[in-house]
């Protein structure tokens, strides 16, 4: 009777990691045809926010399939191996390395892709709407070249510095937090940097565009330190080029939702039939307030993956797996 209790909890499990998989695979197809949407839609903000929706429906849908039966979402160490017979697996890819095919089943792969793609997305969009963002304002219209220029170079240096400081700081700490948690604080970081752009007022723009530049050019450079640092760490380094090939694709398919869909179409709203919006901070408001909250969808996401690396590791080896 035991033995079948045991085998009728172990379908149920699989059931939940199968369906959690099934929901996470929605959740990329979705982020997929949102974008064909908000072009089929002319860039409309009422079909974005939809499509913002949608997705944090889809989000809520995959905690609930993961909790369904236990009601809980943080296990003690000694119960996760009856809990959910698959977890094992990321503690293995770790040790023993996984292939970029197997790591595709992998629910961390999900979340670090996922939380990246937001993330670094939005870094993107800044990068590439920079000029347009100061020709929008007239009162930076006569020196637009030079000060599209500055905030360039602005953002390279803030970037550089950004990933320098930020494997110094993640090794200095990593006795007390874990590299995947730093993340978490590095996306965070990215959220402000988005709001932060969304604030600059019309009465002084340079002083918050220099802020909200260097503010996400910092954060974009730390996120780029930790993707091949978390790619090495959470799937093992016998296949670390082809994986770190994959999970390089989440700032591509981040920037051209972000930048070239959803922020084109909310500047081409704003814009005059020349195609020029020269309407100063809302020619660009709305897309940084979608991103920084898309963003913060980034921040649960890395945090749900922090918390499931560190209730798998042993009560001695945090700083082992940081």
């Amino acid at each position: 009777g035991g033995g079948a209790g045991a085998g009728a909890g172990g379908a149920d499990t699989d059931t939940k990691f199968n369906r959690g998989l099934a929901t996470c695979a929605m959740t990329a197809v979705h982020v997929a045809l949102s974008g064909a949407l908000l072009q089929a839609a002319g860039g409309s903000v009422a079909m974005a926010a939809g499509c913002l929706l949608v997705l944090l429906a889809l989000l809520a849908l995959q905690v609930h399939v993961l909790l369904a039966g236990s009601g809980q979402l943080v296990y003690r160490r000694s119960e996760m191996e009856t809990v959910d017979s698959k977890a094992q697996l990321a503690v293995k890819a770790a040790q023993e390395g996984v292939g970029p095919v197997a790591m595709l089943s992998l629910l961390d792969f999900w979340l670090l892709f996922l939380a990246l793609m937001l993330a670094l997305g939005a870094g993107v969009t800044v990068i590439n709407n920079l000029s347009q963002m100061v020709s929008a304002f007239p009162a930076l219209v006569p020196t637009a070249g030079v000060v599209s220029h500055s905030l360039l170079k602005l953002l390279a240096c803030a970037n550089t510095l950004g990933r320098l400081a930020s494997g110094l700081l993640s090794d200095r700490l990593a006795a007390r937090v874990s590299r995947v948690t730093f993340t978490v604080y590095c996306i965070g970081g990215m959220a402000v940097g988005q709001l932060l752009l969304s604030f600059v007022g019309e009465s002084a723009p340079l002083f918050g565009l220099f802020l909200g530049v260097t503010v996400v050019g910092w954060f974009f450079g730390s996120l780029f330190w930790a993707m091949p640092t978390l790619t090495m760490e959470l799937f093992g380094q016998k296949h670390f080029g082809a994986n770190r090939g994959l999970v390089g694709l989440s700032p591509a398919i981040g920037g051209y939702m972000l930048s070239t869909l959803l922020a084109g179409k909310v500047y081409a709203a704003s814009a005059g039939e020349d195609n020029n919006c020269v309407a100063g901070g809302a020619c660009y408001r709305a897309a940084w307030v979608l991103n920084g909250v898309l963003v913060c969808g980034a921040v649960g996401l890395a945090t749900w993956l922090s918390h499931r690396r560190a209730r798998r590791a042993p009560p001695n080896a945090l700083s082992r797996i940081s």
